[in-house]
């Protein structure tokens, strides 16, 4: 059976997490969010008591995903990348792990309206979120994101999410 890797880019906001929690129950994988690793493991590797979100930190933590994911295709078990992956180079990379194990790569790009991306930042901030983005971060990488030249899906997480999820299912009969 052949292992698939999941990247789910997208801008802060737009559900990301939802999608790809959801897609990791669906698909049976292993679920690395960027946040998590972040705040878990790189800002403690560092010696740093919060993250600081510079060059660095952000490297160490894309590195550490992409580690996982080699870890967990190699052990037999598809993975989902959950992160802004708004770089080409970290998608590049991630491509890089999918090709060097015979996975095959599924690159979804999550989009919503910019009304409900800026809701959710804020109802984020109101609750215990282990996501740190706020409306200028959120503008910022929205601004910055490089759009993807690799094949890949979109889903709108605008709606529902009976009707995100369908979008989901959808994906494997693809």
């Amino acid at each position: 059976m052949t292992c698939t890797l999941y990247v789910i880019a997208g801008e802060p906001g737009v559900g990301k997490s939802m999608i790809a929690e959801t897609l990791a129950d669906y698909a049976d994988a292993d679920r690395y969010d960027s946040d998590r690793i972040r705040k878990n493991h790189v800002v403690p590797v560092m010696g740093r008591d919060e993250p600081q979100y510079d060059s660095d930190e952000s490297q160490l933590t894309y590195d550490e995903l992409h580690r996982r994911a080699r870890q967990s295709l190699a052990d037999g078990t598809s993975v989902v990348l959950d992160a802004t992956f708004s770089r080409k180079v970290g998608r590049d990379t991630a491509a890089q792990v999918a090709d060097d194990l015979d996975a095959d790569l599924e690159i979804i790009r999550v989009t919503c309206d910019d009304d409900t991306a800026r809701t959710r930042i804020r109802r984020r901030a109101e609750a215990d979120s282990i996501s740190d983005a706020d409306i200028d971060v959120y503008e910022k990488i929205k601004t910055e994101f490089e759009e993807l030249d690799r094949p890949h899906t979109v889903i709108d997480n605008s709606g529902t999410r009976a009707e995100t999820r369908r979008q989901i299912r959808s994906l494997e009969s693809t």
